[in-house]
């Protein structure tokens, strides 16, 4: 756990300097590790699921340990940060608890859907989540894509002093247009 948020630190470090290929790559990086494993793994069912659980773990840090390189290669370098550094730390850390709260009410929805689904029958908890991964996959691939476009975007006319997020929005709107046009329309 503690490799993955340190791998999405770095990579938002790179991505806030336009250097998207090494956190994009980390992904294609962790199926490296995980399949290596599986192809050396003994092929006792136990031993097998032993191997696998070391290999994430193991590709957490690979990931981590190569964004690390990536951002000492672009001269970024992680300090403490000082008393301004404090002061913007806190102001996140007071805007935290609206986010996690959403993301821990989604978990457990997801976790009452199971237990639910599991007093259904046989195969009903795996429908369940396969369905679920058909719906996120879509929202996945075009959020994340829209998502890391955007945010440099969004966070150099914030720091330029644009007043207005009009611009970005119109850029938004070319990037993701169907969603968008749908959008207003519901307004």
């Amino acid at each position: 756990m503690g490799a993955t948020l340190i791998t999405a630190l770095l990579g938002a470090l790179l991505n806030g300097l336009h250097r998207f290929a090494a956190a994009a790559a980390m992904p294609v990086l962790l199926n490296l590790v995980l399949l290596a494993a599986l192809a050396l793994a003994p092929s006792e069912q136990t031993a097998l699921v032993r191997w696998q659980a070391g290999a994430m773990a193991l590709g957490g840090v690979v990931q981590a340990l190569v964004l690390a390189l990536a951002c000492h290669r672009h001269g970024l370098r992680l300090m403490p940060p000082g008393r301004a550094g404090m002061a913007m730390l806190r102001a996140v850390g007071r805007a935290l608890p609206p986010a996690v709260l959403s993301i821990g009410l989604y978990q457990l929805l997801q976790f009452l859907g199971g237990l639910i689904a599991a007093r259904a029958g046989p195969g009903a908890v795996a429908a369940l989540h396969f369905a679920d991964r058909f719906v996120q996959l879509p929202l996945g691939v075009l959020g994340i894509g829209v998502g890391a476009a955007l945010t440099q975007t969004l966070a150099a006319e914030a720091a330029a002093g644009v007043p207005t997020r009009r611009p970005s929005r119109r850029r938004s709107r070319r990037l993701w247009p169907s969603p968008c046009r749908q959008a207003r329309h519901w307004r």
